[in-house]
Formats: structure tokens, C-alpha cells, sequence
């Protein structure tokens, strides 16, 4: 039996021990790949950096935006401005005239900037008229009239005596008629505006026809045409005779027919 003393290692320990939990390594992957995120509501958000497209214009849409502006209309409808208009119009599924009066009065509002809106209204002289708006005549009158200012102050008055006497519009000394186009109107979805403070059926129809004679008497050869209406809404802009003729010939007016245009228009 040997009497040496047993030998023990007496190189240092490599370091202390960890002090707390042990690290966890990466969780272990499914068999397809990592398990994808989920999120509380709605698809993952795009990669950082991906491209989002804006919403594209139809076809119909270029189509009437083309014909309006070559007749010299929506002069600050750039194409910045038409993803705008198309971007807004994407939450409402509508097709044909109603988009399309939809993309005019989106560009006319000019995303609530009172001064840009005004400047668009007069250079394009656009008027819309909702359906189920309240009005009175004078009000009409009024909003019809900021449309014409060469025109000057406006009035609207009965002569020939009697309560059947001939409705008039007035400026200084120019007076035109308003016609009585009631049964028009009934083919026309034009607003009939028997129950209002004149007493008798006039339309906004035969307001414009009124306000375009006052503007050739004064020797302004824009006049206010009617776009096709969508049932619930009367459009009207101001272009001069060869432009209007070029929207009836693209469908885009009530009055294709080239005599009743001229006829409203007084040209």
C-alpha cells in the first residue's frame, strides 16, 4: 500500500457561475419556417420601406376629366390633385355620371380650403343643386348670380300686372324671362319649385336660361350648361358655345341635341 498522498488538479476554476436564470436560445422554428406574427386586428403592416400604391383612375374617369378640361375647365386638377380625387372616392362603390359628379364635387370643395374653393367655383362658374336641398328662389337667384357677376345685381320681379304676370330677372335695365318649363321637367329631372315663394312652377333650369340671357346682353359668351344629371343632382359649368358642343357631342350634357343648346345657352 503506497503512502503517498493522493494529487488533486490546482488549476484555477474558468470563472465564476452564472448568477440567475440561464440564457434561453432562439425559439425553436416551425416545420414550414418561423410561425408568423399575429396581430390583434387586420393583416400585418407592409415591410418597412414597401412601396403602398395609390388607387389608380378608371378609364371613364380620364375620359370625362379629359373632355372637361380640353373644354378649358378644372384647370388645377393636376395629376397630384387626381389621385386625391380618386383616393376619396375609393370608399364609395359608385360607377358611371355619380362617380363621376362625385370626382367634381370632391375637386370644387378643395379639401376644405374656403379661398381654393371659391377660385374654382367662379373660374369654372359650377353650380350643383342636391335633390333634396332646401332652397328658395331668391336663394337660387343669389347663388346663381355670384356664378355671373358681369351681370351686376339681379332681381326677380312680375310685370304685365296680376299674379299670372310674366316672372322676370332683372339687372339694372336688362330683363330676361323666366320660362315656365314645367313639363320639361318632368322628363328632365329638373326641380320643380311650385311650393316656393314665387307663387308659381318655375325651375333652376329656367333660372339658368334667365341668367345666360342677362350674360349675352353684356356680351359674355360663357353661358352655364347642364351636365348629365345622376337622378339626385343638377350640375351646371360655364364654357363658351364651341366647348359646350364638344361635351354634347361626348354625351356629357343633359342637351345633346344642338338647338336646345344654343336655346338655353342664348347663344
Amino acid at each position: 500500500m503506497s503512502s503517498r498522498p493522493p494529487s488533486f488538479d490546482e488549476s484555477p476554476l474558468p470563472g465564476p457561475l452564472p448568477i440567475g436564470p440561464l440564457p434561453i436560445g432562439p425559439l425553436p422554428t416551425g416545420p414550414l419556417g418561423p410561425l408568423p406574427s399575429v396581430h390583434a386586428s387586420g393583416p400585418p403592416p407592409p415591410p418597412i420601406g414597401a412601396r403602398v400604391t395609390a388607387p389608380l383612375p378608371s378609364e371613364d374617369d380620364l375620359v370625362f376629366i379629359a373632355e372637361l378640361r380640353g373644354a378649358g375647365l378644372l384647370h388645377e386638377l393636376d395629376d397630384r390633385e387626381l389621385t386625391r380625387l380618386v383616393a376619396l372616392q375609393q370608399r364609395r362603390n359608385v360607377r358611371g355620371i355619380e362617380r363621376s359628379i362625385d370626382l367634381l364635387e370632391t375637386y370644387f370643395a378643395a379639401a376644405g380650403e374656403v379661398t381654393v374653393a371659391a377660385a374654382r367655383k367662379a373660374r369654372d362658374r359650377y353650380f350643383v343643386h342636391r335633390e333634396d336641398e332646401a332652397v328658395t328662389a331668391q336663394g337660387l337667384i343669389e347663388r346663381l348670380c355670384a356664378l355671373a357677376p358681369e351681370v351686376g345685381v339681379v332681381v326677380m320681379e312680375r310685370i304685365g300686372g296680376g299674379v299670372e304676370g310674366q316672372l322676370v330677372l332683372r339687372a339694372g335695365e336688362q330683363i330676361a324671362a323666366v320660362v315656365d318649363d314645367y313639363e320639361e321637367s318632368l322628363e328632365t329631372n329638373e326641380i320643380d319649385l311650385r311650393a316656393l315663394d314665387v307663387g308659381q312652377t318655375i325651375t333652376i333650369r329656367g333660372l339658368v336660361r334667365a341668367i345666360n340671357t342677362l350674360l349675352s346682353r353684356v356680351g359674355v359668351r360663357a353661358r352655364l350648361i347642364p351636365l348629365r344629371t345622376d337622378e339626385s343632382r343638377e350640375v351646371y359649368l360655364g364654357v363658351g358655345l364651341a366647348a359646350a358642343m364638344q361635351l354634347a357631342e361626348a354625351g356629357l350634357l343633359d342637351d345633346e341635341d344642338a338647338g336646345e343648346l344654343m336655346e338655353l345657352g342664348g347663344w
